[in-house]
């Protein structure tokens, strides 16, 4: 795991938003739809915090609720992680993780990054 971290570290790109999702991911263990449905509203810079209260929905390109009601939560993150996600504000959409077309990056290119990075690590 530290050193799919230490990778996706040193050679994410905020035109490609896939490691940040990763990276996230592996930071809160939130799911995937959980995590495209951030917006910059969701997180609490100043305490710290990431409010999971909504998925995305892929096939419709819109939100929806969260798996379950006790899926609804608060997580409390490190400040490195976000400082990380911060670089992706220079994207102007009230989502963080939107791509360079400006559309909420999907689970096949998360996906396809993570297979890329797990052998760039050596991890099967």
């Amino acid at each position: 795991m530290n050193s799919l971290v230490e990778y996706i570290i040193d050679s994410h790109n905020i035109n490609y938003t896939s490691k940040y999702l990763i990276l996230l991911a592996i930071y809160t263990g939130a799911r995937l739809g959980e995590l495209q449905a951030l917006t910059w509203k969701d997180i609490n810079f100043p305490f710290k915090t990431i409010n999971i209260n909504k998925s995305w929905q892929e096939g419709l390109q819109k939100t929806k609720d969260t798996k379950n009601e006790s899926s609804k939560r608060i997580i409390r993150v490190n400040s490195d992680i976000l400082d990380v996600i911060k670089e992706l504000a220079v994207n102007n959409s009230n989502y963080i993780f939107t791509n360079q077309y400006g559309t909420i990056t999907t689970s096949v290119a998360v996906n396809k990054t993570l297979r890329q990075c797990l052998k760039v690590c050596d991890i099967k």
